[in-house]
C-alpha cells in the first residue's frame, strides 16, 4: 500500500480503465501527488482527461473534460438496439448537458474504422455513421457535462460486457460460462 512519502519523487499519478478507490486518491493528495485520470481506449487515446475526482468531496466521479477538435454526443439508451441494427445514424445522439447514453465520439485522436483484410470495416455495432465520417461507438455509458469549451462527461458504467483481447472483443459472460464448465 502507498504510503505518503515512501517515493519522495513522485509528483504526478495516471490512471484509467477502473476508477480509482477514494481512499487510495486521498492517501496520493496528502502526499501532494496530482492525480490524472484518463478515459481512453485503443480506439479513442487520449481523447477525456480528468483531474482525480475519486476522494473529492463532493465529486463522486471524474468528469473527464473532452480535448479539442473532439466531436461527441451519446446514444441514448433505449435507442443502442436500434443502433446496433444498424437503423440509426448520428442524428440520434443527444449532446445537451445532462443526457445519458452509449458514448459516440470522433476526431483527431479517435480511429475511424477497423482494418480487416486490408479494408476498412465499419459494422453498426462499432461505428454510427454520419454524412461527415462516422462516430465510434466507445459502449461506455456517460453523462454529459458543461457546456461549449467545457463540455465533458462524467463515466456511469458499460453497455454491454465485452472486453478486448488482441483487438478482439471478448464477452465475459462466455469467459464465465467456460470458466464453470471446468472440472
Amino acid at each position: 500500500a502507498y504510503v505518503p512519502g515512501d517515493v519522495p519523487s513522485l509528483r504526478c499519478v495516471f490512471t484509467w480503465g477502473e476508477a480509482m478507490p477514494a481512499a487510495l486518491a486521498q492517501r496520493f493528495r496528502s502526499g501532494g501527488v496530482r492525480i490524472v485520470e484518463l478515459l481512453i481506449s485503443t480506439e479513442y487515446w487520449l481523447t477525456f482527461v480528468g483531474g482525480g475526482g475519486g476522494g473529492v468531496p463532493g465529486s463522486p466521479q471524474t468528469v473527464f473534460e473532452a480535448i479539442s477538435g473532439l466531436d461527441f454526443g451519446v446514444l441514448p439508451t433505449e435507442a443502442i438496439a436500434s443502433a446496433d441494427a444498424g437503423e440509426l445514424d448520428a442524428g440520434a445522439l443527444r449532446r445537451d448537458a445532462g443526457a445519458v447514453g452509449e458514448l459516440c465520439l470522433r476526431g483527431p485522436a479517435v480511429m475511424r474504422a477497423y482494418l480487416q483484410d486490408g479494408a476498412e470495416r465499419r459494422d453498426p455495432r462499432s461505428f454510427l455513421h454520419a454524412g461527415d465520417g462516422p462516430y465510434f461507438r466507445a459502449r461506455d455509458i456517460v453523462r454529459i457535462t458543461g457546456s461549449g469549451a467545457r463540455r465533458g462527461v462524467q463515466f456511469c458504467g458499460r453497455s454491454d460486457s465485452l472486453i478486448k483481447v488482441g483487438a478482439e472483443f471478448v464477452n465475459l459472460a462466455d469467459v464465465e460460462r467456460r470458466l464453470e464448465a471446468l472440472p
